[in-house]
């Protein structure tokens, strides 16, 4: 019997580092990292501060995010900067721009999370990006993990991203352009869990409400299938996820928008009619990470609009065109 023991615990302790490491496998792939950040964005209570930087511009926010029975809910407010709060209850997304007291409420079916938008079609990723672990850090008073993630040619764009340890939350995140320099940067520097966020910090702050205009937007989308434009070239990856087009009341003719993405990064294609006398984009122009390329073709402006290098919003754009 104390032989058939010590037979078992011997094969016990042979076996534990197989375990640990069958126990720690998922933990050691970036792929894992990625999928519980996206989780983390869509269930976790939390509150916190956090500094973008873009275009050498610095700015101070708060972030509160509810997910329930109900759905998601967030609030986002400036504190530093013009002041301004968005609250998103679902599809709906309210703007409060206290500075010009006004309120704008409108309706959307792709609100993009928030912080950073979330990868999709993980599995296909690595062949257009090697991603590794690099290691840990502590943002925010948490331990976070570093997972690189480097394109594998020039048409994009690379990302470093620190993940909460305990519950894969995103605490910092990097955009790094072609030439290997820092563009776009994200950083927490408190956090706080909750169970259940209290209700007051999901409610909008601003004072003398009375004193706002209120205005719902106009502008509305409709699908489409096939206007006869079409995009002959992409970087490979690049797959179309939305085809439609807006009626702005700003503009007489409706604008056809195309929305490109390989599951991380993406490029929007904006195609309307040109009119004589409008300043209008004619070839290149960057603000921070975002590349721009504007063309004419026939009597129609093409412009392509991406966080990505110039030569790939330039090959999309040159490559538009309209069958008749």
């Amino acid at each position: 019997m104390m032989r058939g023991v010590w037979k078992l615990a011997g094969l016990l302790w042979l076996l534990l580092p197989l375990l640990a490491s069958a126990d720690d496998g998922g933990k050691q792939n970036p792929q894992y990292w990625l999928q519980r950040m996206v989780r983390a964005t869509h269930n976790l209570n939390y509150q916190g501060t956090f500094i973008y930087e873009h275009d050498s511009h610095l700015q101070t926010m708060r972030i509160v995010h509810s997910a329930g029975n109900g759905g998601e809910r967030e609030r986002l407010v400036t504190l530093s900067g013009p002041s301004r709060e968005v609250i998103r209850n679902g599809d709906t997304v309210t703007c409060i721009l206290p500075d010009n007291h006004s309120v704008v409420v409108e309706r959307s079916h792709s609100v993009r999370p928030f912080p950073i938008a979330l990868p999709s079609r993980l599995e296909q990723l690595e062949h257009y990006y090697t991603m590794s672990l690099q290691g840990e850090e502590r943002i925010a008073d948490l331990p976070a993990r570093h997972i690189a993630i480097k394109p594998r040619d020039d048409y994009r764009y690379g990302h470093n991203i620190w993940l909460d340890e305990d519950s894969g939350l995103l605490l910092k995140a990097e955009l790094v352009d072609e030439k290997g320099r820092m563009v776009e940067q994200l950083l927490f520097t408190s956090v706080e869990f909750f169970d259940r966020v209290p209700p007051r910090l999901l409610e909008p702050q601003t004072t003398g409400k009375n004193r706002y205009r209120y205005k719902r937007a106009q502008e509305k989308d409709e699908a489409v299938h096939d206007t006869g434009w079409r995009v002959v070239r992409l970087p490979p990856g690049f797959q179309e996820e939305v085809h439609r087009r807006h009626y702005m009341p700003s503009l007489k003719a409706p604008v056809e928008h195309f929305v490109f993405s390989d599951g991380l990064a993406s490029i929007s294609v904006f195609i309307e009619r040109h009119k004589q006398g409008a300043h209008n984009l004619i070839g290149t122009t960057r603000m921070g990470a975002v590349n721009a390329y504007g063309r004419l073709v026939d009597d129609h402006l093409v412009t392509v609009v991406g966080e990505v290098p110039p030569k790939t919003v330039k090959l999309v754009a040159d490559s538009v065109r309209e069958e008749k």
